[in-house]
């Protein structure tokens, strides 16, 4: 029950915004919006400017007549706005010629903006949530140079890092902390025809020399570095109960110490030897307050033992500050990472190096994760709405019939053809993509619940 809570709130919000932006666009394009609902299905109470507050339904013929009906419906799964003019959820529309205030008598222009105005309103809401946790919370600065683990075939390692390196330099200038090491290495402005990084290793300080040319390549190809700040921490943020981790009475709040003897320092480190002990049996340490536990396990078929991760780093730090216009920077950087995230994603489910099964969650599963960051805390939570927001912003883009990408497609197609597609048409292409949805919705859903 405290799962389908949390998950009518985080949808509740997401699906409002993006409604918003939608009703603000065609207001501003002088477009009438016949209702605003928080909410779908039967009207529980509204209020529409001359006829004031009403409970219930309202008459038929008080729609249409200029003013917005603002209403809560009875049931909490989003919202909707019903704009004028809009064939697809207005069939009878189209039986009399585009009026002034209509979306279908407006330019293309005018239409694409309204259509992609509730995703760029979700992107919008993103930006000011990671803005708000930066100003609220601020920021940390790791005090250390350190490596603690570089992902195999990584940029990093192609750099010539490893685990242990101690970066001192990068391109001459010193480095004292992660932040300034993540951010000189990632800088694609190469000084000269090479990339110089001096490390301290056991055998003495090293410069590494790497080519300009390369540098360039692996940033564009690659994007993140890969590579873990020590001293660094496995901790589990959650157990489930029914697999192998839970089974062997690991619980949330564990540290995993090691694995086989190997010390476990970063999340990506032990999901690389997860794969390596596939349905094989291991030996897994790990602290619990004081207490140091034990246990052999072996994965299930899929190579997982039921643990959700996160790599904590657990050495010094100096908190930061920000001001307003560095939260929104922050925001936006933080965003756009989502951004290349999804379609990074996207791309290697495609090429069948992520598992569609593991990688593509539904209701289940935003529900699940919802409740587990609001017990983590509200920063979690928000981070959480933060970061699905911007997801579902994108999901809603993407050229598919029945939503804003595929309405927007038609706009695009229409304004090529300098002329409107028939009724017939836009509601076959709607009815089509509706019954793929479902059978999408269907398809995740089953996934969720086999997981």
């Amino acid at each position: 029950m405290q799962e389908l809570l949390y998950l009518l709130v985080v949808i509740g919000i997401i699906v409002t915004v993006h409604e918003l932006g939608h009703f603000l666009a065609a207001r501003a394009m002088g477009i009438r919006v016949d209702v605003f609902s928080i909410g779908m299905g039967p009207r529980l109470i509204g209020y529409m400017r001359g006829r004031g507050w009403r409970l219930g339904p309202l008459p038929p013929q008080w729609l249409g007549q200029g003013a917005t009906d603002y209403r809560l419906s009875l049931l909490p799964i989003g919202g909707y706005v019903r704009i004028a003019g809009m064939v697809e959820e207005d069939p009878e529309s189209a039986r009399s010629l585009p009026q002034p205030w209509e979306f279908r008598a407006k330019k293309p222009w005018q239409k694409a903006f309204v259509l992609s105005a509730g995703v760029l309103m979700n992107l919008i809401t993103a930006v000011v949530l990671f803005a708000a946790l930066a100003l609220l919370k601020g920021g940390e600065e790791w005090q250390s140079t350190t490596i603690a683990y570089v992902v195999p075939n990584s940029a990093a390692e192609k750099l010539g890092l490893q685990a242990g390196d101690k970066v001192v330099s990068v391109d001459g200038a010193p480095v004292s902390t992660w932040n300034q090491l993540v951010e000189r290495l990632l800088d694609p402005s190469v000084s000269g025809d090479s990339r110089i990084v001096e490390v301290e290793r056991p055998a003495g300080r090293q410069r590494l020399s790497i080519p300009k040319a390369t540098v360039l390549e692996l940033l564009a190809t690659q994007r993140t570095l890969d590579i873990f700040p020590a001293p660094s921490r496995v901790v589990l943020m959650a157990v489930d109960d029914l697999r192998p981790a839970g089974k062997a009475g690991l619980r949330a709040g564990d540290t995993l110490l090691s694995l086989e003897g190997e010390a476990i320092t970063t999340a990506a480190q032990f999901i690389a030897r997860m794969k390596d002990y596939r349905q094989r049996e291991f030996l897994l340490r790990w602290k619990r307050g004081t207490d140091t536990l034990s246990a052999r396990l072996r994965t299930d078929s899929d190579g997982k033992i039921g643990v959700q991760i996160t790599t904590v780093y657990t050495g010094p730090r100096v908190s930061v500050r920000y001001n307003l216009w560095e939260a929104l920077a922050l925001g936006a950087e933080s965003s756009a990472r989502v951004v290349v995230g999804f379609f990074s994603a996207i791309e290697a489910i495609l090429r069948g190096k992520l598992s569609v099964r593991e990688s593509i969650g539904g209701p289940v599963q935003i529900a699940r994760v919802a409740a587990e960051q609001a017990r983590v805390g509200w920063e979690a939570f928000i981070l959480f709405v933060a970061q699905l927001s911007a997801v579902l912003a994108l999901i809603n883009i993407l050229p598919f019939p029945a939503l804003d990408g595929g309405h927007l497609l038609i706009v695009a197609l229409e304004a090529l053809l300098r002329r409107e597609l028939p009724v017939k048409v836009k509601l076959t292409i709607q009815q089509i993509g509706v019954a793929l949805l479902m059978m999408l919705m269907v398809l995740v859903l089953w996934n969720d619940l086999r997981r």
